[in-house]
């Protein structure tokens, strides 16, 4: 087991392959086209290597098991943490069977014919985590809302996938209690040993970065939105530090009986942390490699809803406020609005206002996801490979559109009737209240 590290240290080659882990039940031996080592509680690079073969020791855990017929295969790597001395294995094929979020301590390494290579921090590494999230509450936020929230997220990382490390800052309305988070917010970079100058991070320490009147993502601009009782989060950058920073206002949508949407909150920005986990750094974050708003933003305003939904089908999310979230009604709402934007003679463009990213984008998630009848294919398919693609290859190895051509049949799917737009959504063919979700998409 130890050999293992050194060994992955002392390869470099710059190309690698994708693909699921394989198991020979003849030899024993475990086949890992593609794996990150690093200690998965630092913010610190990692080794990216390829074309190991491995001999396993304990099974820790194991999660769902599907036909192979029935399963996409995923290209995320594995990760090697050498904090625990596990191994995290997302997908592995064993003859037809496909077994999924595998963890694993290892025997011993048979061969490594691929190579390795420097790679980013753990966060960022397009590899799921083993670690623990890190939450962070201003002392006046009620612990129901406290445990709601965490809830939220960690639902949303046993479906996306957990990336970490993440630090996750709620902050509510009182200004002493301010201050102790940002205290606990310093901790964590002097842990880390990160430090600040205003050329890249607002300020020249950790407590500037607060302070600062001009920082977006200062934890004071959020006190005042929880203050005027507005909702508002945001994964805040960071990511040259090695780490996903997801900040919060106070969520009243929690609190009490509670919002019937309430969940699809937190879940919107987790899916940003999926999203952002394969990107290589926060300043690659460009139209370029995540794509236009309609699908980045578009996207995250689709997934919120439809796995509020689902989990609350699954019963792994309670119902809050007066019942179930209704997803194809909320859908509707959005056609709506979408219908009467490109009535305007509005289009699709690389960025714009909410009616571009909240009322049209979902519905181009919609839409893509239907075309090919995957509703998992962007975590399973897309983000596995943006970094190694760029997004518009991987847009059109996905859905088997370029973007150009996508324009086209979406523009015409926007000339369709509603109840053809409706009948794309998932859950649209068991669905009880047809007529009425036409007539509000309908009305005027």
């Amino acid at each position: 087991m130890k050999a293992l590290p050194a060994l992955f240290l002392s390869w470099f080659i710059a190309s690698y392959s994708w693909g699921a882990d394989t198991f020979d039940l003849n030899t024993g031996h475990l086949t890992i086209p593609l794996v990150v080592v690093g200690d998965g509680t630092k913010t610190s690079d990692t080794i990216l290597a390829s074309d190991v073969v491995i001999t396993v020791g304990d099974l820790i855990s194991s999660g769902e098991t599907y036909s192979l017929s029935e399963r996409t295969l995923t290209s995320k790597p594995d990760f090697y943490d050498t904090s625990l001395d596990q191994l995290l294995i997302p997908q592995v094929v064993v003859e037809d069977i496909v077994y999924e979020d595998i963890v694993i301590t290892l025997g011993d390494v048979v061969s490594h014919t691929g190579g390795s290579r420097p790679w980013m921090s753990p966060s960022h590494s397009g590899a799921e985590s083993l670690q623990p999230f890190n939450y962070f509450f201003t002392d006046d936020i009620p612990q129901i809302v406290r445990d709601r929230f965490e809830l939220a997220v960690e639902a949303a990382a046993d479906y996306f996938g957990r990336y970490a490390r993440t630090e996750i800052y709620v902050v509510g309305k009182d200004e002493a209690a301010l201050t102790d988070l940002i205290d606990r917010w310093c901790n964590m970079r002097n842990a880390d040993g990160h430090t600040f100058s205003k050329s890249n991070s607002w300020g020249d320490n950790c407590s500037e970065y607060h302070t600062n009147p001009e920082n977006p993502a200062r934890f004071e601009f959020y006190r005042q939105k929880s203050l005027a009782g507005q909702f508002g989060a945001g994964i805040n950058g960071l990511a040259d530090f090695g780490f996903h920073y997801y900040t919060s206002a106070y969520p009243g949508y929690l609190e009490g009986e509670g919002q019937s949407y309430g969940w699809a909150n937190p879940i919107h920005e987790y899916f940003h942390i999926s999203q952002l986990a394969h990107t290589a750094r926060y300043e690659q974050r460009t139209t370029d490699l995540m794509g236009p708003i309609w699908f980045w933003e578009g996207s995250a305003q689709f997934m919120d809803k439809w796995i509020t939904e689902e989990l609350q089908k699954k019963e792994k999310l309670p119902v809050l406020g007066e019942g179930p979230y209704d997803f194809i009604q909320g859908q509707a709402w959005t056609l709506k609005a979408a219908r009467a934007w490109w009535s305007e003679g509005n289009r699709l463009s690389n960025e714009g206002g909410f009616d571009l990213w909240g009322n049209v984008g979902p519905w181009t998630t919609a839409y893509l996801l239907h075309s090919i009848d995957d509703i998992r294919a962007l975590e399973d398919k897309f983000y596995p490979v943006l970094r190694e693609l760029g997004f518009e290859r991987a847009f059109e190895q996905t859905f088997n559109l370029t973007i150009d051509e996508f324009k086209v049949v979406f523009d015409d799917f926007m000339g369709r009737t509603v109840e053809e737009q409706l009948s794309i959504l998932p859950g649209w063919n068991d669905y009880g209240n047809k007529d009425k979700v036409i007539s509000d998409a309908e009305s005027e």
